[in-house]
């Protein structure tokens, strides 16, 4: 396939796709929503546990987590694209009929009127325009991830819809896409808990939560990420969204190195913390969670929330209230926030970690 490169592979795999493509035909492809249409990752379809597959109008993208092969990969493509014909032909035929049964109540009771041809076209022509348009194939292999268009075309600019959010999305550019998709029930929560607060948002990647804050009635959010592209494209987010850029400040910086100038916009209401993994010369999450945790009180005002992150599937939520245990004592945990229901998990401490906490 155009993009691709072979992968050396020690366990070859011929897994049944047909969980993935019973679930695709379920997808709400008139949905001007982003949305995950298939976890594997959780571990809930056996054999299927390496793939997932995302709707962002008018693309879907798949992401394979380890190697598979080859002749597999490019047939499940094939039966995929196929099936969006499918998928677009009934949805077709779901707006005829019911442009037609429209049409035959309104005969019943206005005899001689019809739904105009204008406004036929109209549905039509919406409609075509939400259908699946193209198909980005990601294999995750670390540094060497590779992300290809395998089939049609993407729009430029790339925006979709999450709730009110309007994001930026380029699928087919690095490993992240430019949003998170199963933080979707955090940034809902950041939305309804920030009116009149001030918020500090640390690793802010393309700042989703500011997003989300902002259109909640924050009265101000400081972004701190230390990739300028990130932050650059965390503007442009704010931007689409036409949010009052005058309360919104957005830097380029190493935390650890930057606490001074974080310090001078606080103190803060709520504190948003969802670092990586492993950020090279930044954060090392088995490390140096700890000392983030160690300063927040210097940054909270009395009865602040907090929003600490894990997505990392190797720790568990017990790694986390450890550590605000020893080092953060003033810190009550409250609950864990659920994860949406689009993303099922087999063992939930593999998944996405979203723990509130607020100083008491």
């Amino acid at each position: 396939m155009t993009g691709l490169t072979s992968t050396s592979m020690s366990e070859p795999m011929h897994p049944d796709p047909q969980e993935l493509l019973l679930a695709l035909d379920k997808g709400d492809y008139d949905s001007e929503q982003m949305q995950r249409l298939f976890h594997g990752r959780g571990h809930t379809y056996p054999g299927l546990d390496f793939i997932t597959v995302d709707w962002y109008p008018p693309a879907l993208f798949i992401c394979v987590f380890r190697p598979v092969e080859e002749s597999w990969l490019d047939a499940l493509v094939e039966q995929v694209w196929d099936r969006q014909q499918i998928w677009a032909n009934a949805g077709q035929t779901d707006v005829e009929g019911n442009t037609g049964q429209t049409q035959s109540n309104q005969a019943k009771e206005n005899a001689g009127q019809t739904q105009s041809n204008e406004s036929q076209n109209q549905i039509k022509l919406d409609r075509q325009k939400r259908q699946v348009k193209a198909l980005v194939l990601q294999r995750r292999q670390g540094a060497n991830t590779i992300s290809a268009v395998v089939k049609g075309e993407l729009p430029k600019p790339h925006v979709v819809k999450e709730k009110d959010r309007q994001i930026y999305v380029q699928l087919n550019q690095s490993q992240n896409v430019g949003v998170f998709p199963d933080m979707i029930n955090g940034r809902d929560w950041v939305c309804a808990h920030s009116e009149q607060r001030n918020v500090l948002n640390l690793f802010s990647y393309t700042c989703l939560f500011s997003v989300a804050a902002m259109q909640g009635g924050a009265s101000g959010v400081v972004n701190v990420d230390m990739n300028k592209s990130v932050t650059a494209t965390g503007r442009k987010n704010h931007q689409l969204n036409e949010l009052d850029m005058s309360r919104v400040k957005f830097f380029s910086h190493n935390i650890f190195n930057s606490w001074g100038k974080i310090k001078r916009y606080g103190a803060y209401d709520l504190i948003i913390v969802d670092p990586p993994s492993f950020q090279k010369g930044s954060f090392v999450l088995t490390k140096d969670y700890q000392r983030l945790i160690k300063r927040l009180p210097e940054l909270a005002l009395d009865n602040a929330d907090v929003m600490l992150c894990l997505n990392s599937p190797e720790v568990d939520s017990s790694f986390l209230l450890a550590l605000v245990a020893e080092h953060c004592p003033q810190l009550r945990f409250v609950h864990r926030l659920d994860n949406h229901l689009n993303f099922p998990e087999k063992n939930p401490q593999k998944s996405l970690k979203v723990l509130l906490f607020k100083f008491d």
